[in-house]
């Protein structure tokens, strides 16, 4: 349905309008050609819905469906507009009445059209006259059976139409003046809100030129082509002006900013209620009849359906007359076909230099627009260029983000306080960049600063590079990004045990870096890869059995002499994959006994076989006996005679340490010096 009422607008010239707007001139009978201006509307309006049906065409809907229609929904949305300050009420006839003619009478192309619609409201009011008081009702709005043309296309279908203001008509109980609206059954909301403003006073907005309808106001306005937001469902908001003729805006609820000055102001949304504390609008009057407004609209309530948010631009000039655009919205994008994004958003500006105004949107949100408003006349505009020492940077300003042409960009901004914000880091494939300072002295970021003339910041960013250490076994420490040109300090772990007999030992760096020291240095002046590498050792358990407990006892592991005190282990690492050979005394002596060697064991109690490949953690059991001492045949015991002298020896040092030498003397036979 949408797209009918487009093509409508297109093809058939602003037939919405027309309908409802040059045919109004027809009905003012009372010497106004033109309609007449708006009076305050505030309180509870009358009104009485009349349904009549052509003597060809029957009704399809029951007067319920308009009592809820009219009574319901549109009081809503004249209750919603006017911020409570204007509601109506009224009856519905309680059945249809019929019109004498059939439909084709009424849309006779060769009868002119005011004379149609002359015709119509004739028969209509002659249809109900017996059973209407007419004298109760401010407002008269007369639903006809069967189809809109402005929705159909179908020129036998007949085309709504409303008086500006009230219109006189003659009826059983005298002359009354009503505003009237003339409907079609199957209207939406949309027209009868259109038709019931009008008879308010408001006047279409459309300019006439040349034959042919343009609208300078489009989806912004309900006099305009926004009576069919929503297919009709959701007819918007009338603007700040028209609410102002009607009495629902107070001049106390519209800013103003004086020649010469500049104001920051906060703006309401025009559709927002009666509790706002801001005001609704801002008007400028910047000469005799011609004043600039500006409105703050969102999608909210019957604004749901409007194309788009944001401050809205627009001049009024008064006194125009209807059919002459007595309105002109400002497009904040005239590059594009149609207004629905004319409203300037944060960071949008408007300027008419000739007027000396200039209004910068700050921010905005639902509850609220701030716009800056200057008046001095002054150049609102300088130039920033923006730098990096980065390509692509991106850059906040008052919180748009603008990306740089490469290494630069010049902005154009106004006069004033901006918040600047660097992109804290930028990633530029193996490198990034992190943010140092602004013009290199000015470390926080955001920033605020004063602009009232040509200017230039630098983002300076300090370039990092990654160090990455790869690592399969043990601990490292160090890598990570670093700025260009740190010497960075990197760490293994010498050896790491895993409980198992098994360990790995740090035997040097490879790749970006050549060393052989477990904690190195290396110059990090571009993306660096480190390996650290390591070797598998496993563990070398040797024990010794058969000597006294205390003996030193001693082996050679590959060549390396090695010494330990019984039960003391012997404990050592080798590399995996490498051998082992183990040499050791065939008899050594100890506690003053020989012992002889008899094997060297694995832990199974084998015998061990050198050298052995180092395929695991091992362990070895070296074997001694103490020596057997024979005697000579045939003569004395040679053993025991030594045995004896030793036994005697050892006793006779003891005794000289205790008890002196002349007492270990004769314990061992032997006379004392005289």
């Amino acid at each position: 349905m949408e797209r009918r009422f487009r093509s409508l607008r297109s093809s058939i010239p602003m037939l919405a309008l027309l309908a409802l707007g040059v045919v109004g001139r027809a009905m003012a009978m009372d010497g106004a050609p033109g309609g007449q201006e708006p009076k305050q509307i505030i309180g509870t309006k009358s009104v009485l819905v009349a349904l009549v049906k052509f003597l060809d065409v029957p009704n399809s809907l029951e007067p319920a469906h308009f009592k809820k229609l009219i009574f319901s929904d549109l009081n809503g949305y004249l209750k919603e507009v006017s911020y409570g300050k204007a509601s109506i009420a009224g009856d519905v006839t309680d059945r249809w009445y019929s019109l004498p003619k059939p439909l084709s009478s009424y849309t006779d192309p060769g009868i002119n059209r005011g004379m149609r619609q002359l015709r119509f409201l004739d028969d209509a009011v002659k249809a109900i006259d017996d059973y209407v008081n007419f004298t109760k009702y401010e407002f008269l709005i007369f639903v006809y059976s069967g189809r809109d043309f402005l929705i159909s296309g179908d020129p036998k279908d007949m085309e709504p139409f409303c008086s500006r203001g009230p219109y006189r008509l003659d009826t059983g109980d005298g002359k009354v003046s009503v505003g009237v609206t003339v409907a079609a059954e199957f209207d939406p909301l949309g027209p009868f809100a259109h038709g019931l403003l009008r008879n308010f006073g408001l006047e279409n907005l459309y300019v006439w030129e040349g034959g042919k309808a343009l609208d300078p106001v489009q989806e912004w306005d309900p006099m305009a082509h926004g009576y069919w937001a929503g297919n009709g469902s959701s007819p918007v908001h009338p603007r700040a002006w028209n609410k102002l003729k009607l009495g629902w805006i107070g001049q106390g609820e519209v800013a103003s900013v004086e020649e010469g000055g500049v104001s920051t102001l906060d703006l309401a949304p025009l559709g927002g209620g009666t509790g706002a504390s801001s005001p609704k609008a801002l008007r400028i009057g910047v000469s005799k009849g011609l004043s600039l407004f500006m409105e703050y609209r969102v999608r909210a309530g019957f604004d749901s359906q409007l194309p788009g948010e944001g401050l809205l631009v627009y001049y009024v000039r008064e006194g125009l007359g209807e059919g002459y655009g007595p309105m002109r919205v400002v497009d904040s994008k005239p590059g594009t076909p149609t207004l629905n994004d004319a409203p300037f958003l944060p960071g949008g500006i408007f300027q008419n230099s000739s007027l000396g105004i200039t209004a910068f949107v700050l921010k905005s949100s639902g509850s609220g627009c701030t716009v800056k408003v200057d008046r001095t006349g002054l150049p609102p505009m300088v130039a920033l260029k923006v730098s990096a020492n980065v390509a692509n940077a991106t850059i906040e300003v008052d919180g748009r983000p603008i990306k740089l042409e490469g290494y630069s960009s010049t902005l154009a901004l106004p006069i004033g306080e901006h918040a600047l914000k660097a992109d804290p880091m930028i990633q530029t494939g193996s490198s990034r960049a992190i943010f140092a300072s602004w013009n290199g002295s000015l470390v926080a970021n955001p920033i605020s600063i004063a602009i009232r003339s040509d200017s230039s910041l630098i983002a300076s960013y300090r370039i990092q590079y990654p160090l990455r250490i790869r690592s399969a076994l043990g601990d490292v420490s160090g890598d990570g990004w670093y700025d260009e040109g740190t010497r960075a300090r990197i760490r293994a772990i010498g050896a790491r045990e895993f409980g198992n007999g098994t360990r790995a030992v740090f035997s040097g760096w490879s790749g970006d870096l050549s060393s052989a020291e477990a904690e190195s240095e290396i110059l990090v002046d571009s993306p660096k890869e480190v390996v650290a590498n390591w070797r598998r050792q496993y563990s070398v358990r040797v024990g010794f059995s058969g000597l006294p407990e205390g003996s030193r006892a001693g082996l050679w592991v590959n060549g390396r002499e090695m010494w330990t005190r019984v039960p003391e282990k012997i404990s050592l690492w080798l590399d995996a994959g490498g051998e082992i050979s183990l040499a050791v005394n065939k008899t050594l002596t100890a506690d003053g006994a020989k012992f002889e060697l008899v094997r060297i064991e694995d832990p199974q109690g084998r015998q061990a076989e050198f050298p052995t490949e180092v395929g695991g953690p091992k362990e070895f059991l070296i074997v001694y006996k103490k020596a057997s001492i024979l005697p000579i045949e045939g003569g004395p015991d040679f053993g025991r005679l030594v045995e004896s002298l030793v036994r005697g020896f050892v006793e006779a040092l003891r005794r000289l340490l205790e008890k002196g030498i002349g007492k270990a003397l004769g314990a061992v036979g032997m006379p004392s010096a005289p």
